[in-house]
């Protein structure tokens, strides 16, 4: 037996992963919101954004999802986070939230979002939570999660409904308030796959 002895030969150094500063995970969140435009042909029309201007840095570890309230919101809980909002009324009065981590994986969310829900079912009053609506997830999304809650106003009528849409360590939350279940359920559906576009190209 030779035993062949290679000098200088050592384990390369791992690579050191520098996270994206605040300022980079806020232009990546305000990339991926929908244009204000977006929704015009449906008939939703730019009504605000949070922060008012887009020179202004979005938030940092703003709450991710409270389904039907619960004592536990869902935040990001590993790396920092920027959320950015936009917001439209008229015909399809909808607004989205976009969450830009530095590393925690969207999926992670959605699939907390998704436990939620489920225990939620076991806890509201029937027909207060429908859960796991069958909308298709649009090319390029990881995951996608959504559900509607009825209000808890004993004689209101309004239901929201919520899409979680995951990318990497994107997070994009649309809600659709309506006073029909049905008509909410339809225009979430529609805005989706729109709202999924800039998300996927971010």
């Amino acid at each position: 037996m030779v035993a062949v002895v290679v000098a200088g030969c050592s384990t390369p150094p791992t690579p050191t992963v520098v996270p994206p500063s605040l300022a980079e995970l806020d232009q990546r969140a305000k990339a991926a919101l929908a244009p204000r435009e977006a929704f015009d042909a449906l008939g939703g029309r730019f009504e605000r954004d949070t922060p008012a201007a887009d020179s202004d840095q979005g938030e940092e570890g703003e709450t991710v999802a409270n389904v039907c309230n619960s004592t536990k919101p869902l935040f990001v809980d590993r790396g920092t986070s920027i959320a950015r909002s936009r917001g439209w009324v008229g015909g399809v009065p909808l607004y989205e939230r976009v969450h830009a981590m530095s590393v925690l994986d969207g999926e992670v969310l959605v699939g907390e979002v998704r436990r939620q829900a489920d225990r939620c079912t076991q806890q509201l009053p029937l027909g207060f939570l429908l859960a796991n609506l069958p909308i298709v997830k649009p090319e390029g999304v990881a995951d996608l999660y959504a559900y509607c809650q009825k209000s808890y106003e004993p004689d209101s009528p309004w239901w929201s409904c919520h899409a979680f849409l995951a990318r990497d360590q994107l997070l994009a939350e649309v809600v659709v308030s309506s006073d029909h279940q049905d008509l909410a359920v339809s225009q979430l559906t529609s805005v989706v796959p729109i709202a999924a576009g800039p998300l996927v190209k971010a």
